[in-house]
C-alpha cells in the first residue's frame, strides 16, 4: 500500500525537530521516507526557450506546454509541446491559433485540455477559450470568458466544472471577478469575486472541490493571503485562510495526496523554495528547494505523482522534477572515510564507500542520477544543507574495504562540506538510485575537529 504522503511530511516535521540529535542514536538506525522526498532532478529540455509557461495534463499522462513568450527572438509564442514521461522526449504539435502569453491552462475530470484568456501579440487581453482535439492535434474555440482577463488562474473540480479567477484586464487594472464554466450549458456564471484583486498567484482544487487563490500581486505588490472558496457552503463566498511564508508572485502549484506544493516564483527575486500545504489543517511545511530559482515557470504534476517545473525566466528550456512517492528505499551499508574530519585540512575529498544487501550488484546504482550526502543530523550549521558526489573522479566500483563484497565508492568536495558543518560528531545520509528508480539510501558516524 502507498504511505499517505501527509504521513510523510508529518513525520520529516516531526524529524526534522530533533536535529540535536544525541549521540547514543545508532547511524543505521531506520530513516524515514522523507530522506527520499527531497531530490529534484534534471529531465529533457523543451525545444523552445520559453517564459510565462502555462502546462496541463492530459488523460493519458502527456504533458502539453503553450505559447509564452521568448525573450532572445523578442517574440510572443504559439508554439505547442508535448512531453512524454515514459520516453523523456519533447515534440511539436500544431501550432496555437495565433501568439500568446499570459494564458491561463487546465485539464478537467475527463483529462480534457483547456487554453483561456491571455494576451495576444499586440498586447491586446483577450476572453478566448479553446479546448484542445488531441485525436485531430487541433483547437476548437467554446464560448467567451465573460470577462476577458490575463495573468489570471484556471482550475478544475471533480465535477467538470472549469474556475477563472482574478487576473488583469489591463497592465495596471487587477480584477477579483470569478466566473465558472459550466459543460452542461456550454457557456460562463459568474460566481462571488475573491477578496482582493490578484494576478499572478496561483490556485488550486483539493478533494473536497474547494478552490484555493494562493499569493500573487497586485496595485500594493506582492501579497502572501491565500483565500478558500467552498462550493458546499457557497454564501459564505471566499475566506481568507493560512497565509504563504513570505509574499510570492508567478507561482506555481500542484496537489498530491491531499497536500498543495508551491514552488519557484518572485519574492521579489527568483525563487527556488518549495512549500507544502495542508488544507485539511490549514497550515503551511517547508520543502526542499529545487535546483534552480525561477518564475513564469510552468507546474504540474503527472499521472504517476512527479511534480515537474518547465521553463521560465531566462527563456528556460530546462525541466525539473520530485518524485515524492519513492519506493522503499533499500538499506545501503555506508562507510565514510575518513571517518574523523579535520577542518584544518579543507582541501581534497572525503570518500563514501556504498555497499548495497547481498541480492543487489553495485553496478546497478544509476550514476546519471544524482549521488548525495541527503542529509546532516548534528551540528550541522544548515539542516537542509546537501551536497552532490563529485563527477570526476569518476566513481569507482571495487573492494575498498576489504571485506570480500564489491562496493561503489563516492567522492565529496572537502571544502564545501567543512564549510558547512561544526565540531562534534555528525551522522552523513548518503543516497541515490537502482537503475530501475528504486532508492538507496544509508547512514555512517563521523567526527568533526575544529580548526
Amino acid at each position: 500500500m502507498k504511505k499517505s504522503l501527509r504521513n510523510i511530511i508529518t513525520g520529516a516535521i516531526l524529524y526534522s525537530g530533533i536535529f540535536g540529535i544525541s549521540n547514543n542514536v545508532h547511524a543505521q538506525d531506520s530513516v524515514p521516507n522523507s530522506f527520499y522526498d527531497k531530490s529534484w532532478n534534471f529531465r529533457a529540455s523543451m525545444q523552445t526557450r520559453r517564459r510565462n509557461v502555462e502546462a496541463a495534463v492530459s488523460s493519458d499522462n502527456k504533458i502539453y506546454v503553450v505559447g509564452g513568450y521568448s525573450g532572445s527572438d523578442n517574440r510572443w509564442l504559439d508554439d505547442v509541446e508535448r512531453y512524454s514521461e515514459e520516453t523523456n522526449q519533447w515534440s511539436a504539435l500544431t501550432s496555437f491559433p495565433y501568439e500568446t502569453s499570459g494564458i491561463a491552462m487546465v485539464s478537467d475530470n475527463k483529462g480534457e485540455i483547456y487554453v483561456i484568456g491571455g494576451k495576444d501579440n499586440q498586447d491586446q487581453v483577450l476572453g478566448n477559450f479553446f479546448r484542445y482535439k488531441p485525436e485531430e492535434d487541433s483547437w476548437e474555440q467554446l464560448p467567451s470568458l465573460n470577462h476577458p482577463r490575463s495573468g489570471h488562474e484556471a482550475v478544475s473540480d471533480s465535477q467538470g466544472l472549469v474556475y477563472v479567477l482574478g487576473g488583469a484586464s489591463s497592465d495596471v487594472d487587477f480584477v477579483s471577478t470569478v466566473e465558472v464554466y459550466l459543460p452542461s450549458k456550454n457557456g460562463w456564471a459568474d460566481i462571488f469575486p475573491l477578496n482582493e484583486d490578484r494576478a499572478n498567484f496561483t490556485a488550486l482544487v483539493d478533494s473536497r472541490d474547494r478552490v484555493f487563490a494562493i499569493g500573487g500581486n497586485n496595485n500594493n505588490g506582492e501579497t502572501n493571503s491565500v483565500e478558500m472558496f467552498d462550493p458546499n457552503n457557497y454564501n459564505l463566498g471566499w475566506q481568507f485562510m493560512s497565509p504563504l511564508s513570505k509574499p510570492k508572485q508567478t507561482q506555481g502549484t500542484v496537489g498530491i495526496d491531499g497536500l498543495f506544493y508551491i514552488l519557484d516564483g518572485w519574492l521579489p527575486g527568483y525563487s527556488s523554495e518549495v512549500e507544502v500545504y495542508d488544507p485539511e489543517i490549514d497550515k503551511w511545511y517547508l520543502h526542499s528547494n529545487t535546483i534552480r530559482a525561477t518564475n513564469n515557470s510552468g507546474v504540474v504534476t503527472s499521472k504517476t505523482g512527479k511534480i515537474y517545473s518547465i521553463g521560465g525566466d531566462g527563456d528556460d528550456t530546462r525541466v525539473e522534477v520530485l518524485n515524492p512517492f519513492t519506493p522503499t528505499p533499500v538499506k545501503a551499508s555506508i562507510e565514510i572515510d575518513p571517518d574523523i574530519i579535520n577542518k584544518k585540512i579543507n582541501g581534497g575529498y572525503i570518500d563514501a564507500i556504498i555497499t548495497l544487501p547481498p541480492e543487489y550488484n553495485p553496478k546497478s546504482i544509476n550514476l546519471q542520477e544524482n549521488i548525495l550526502i541527503k542529509r546532516i543530523i548534528g551540528n550541522s550549521f544548515n539542516p537542509l544543507y546537501f551536497q552532490f558526489a563529485e563527477s570526476i573522479p569518476k566513481p569507482r566500483i571495487g573492494d575498498k574495504n576489504k571485506d570480500d563484497v564489491k562496493d561503489l565508492t563516492v567522492r565529496f568536495d572537502r571544502r564545501n562540506l567543512v564549510a558547512n558543518v561544526s565540531e562534534g560528531e555528525l551522522i552523513f545520509f548518503i543516497g541515490g538510485f537502482l537503475g530501475d528508480g528504486t532508492p538507496f539510501i544509508g547512514s555512517d558516524k563521523v567526527y568533526v575537529k575544529g580548526r
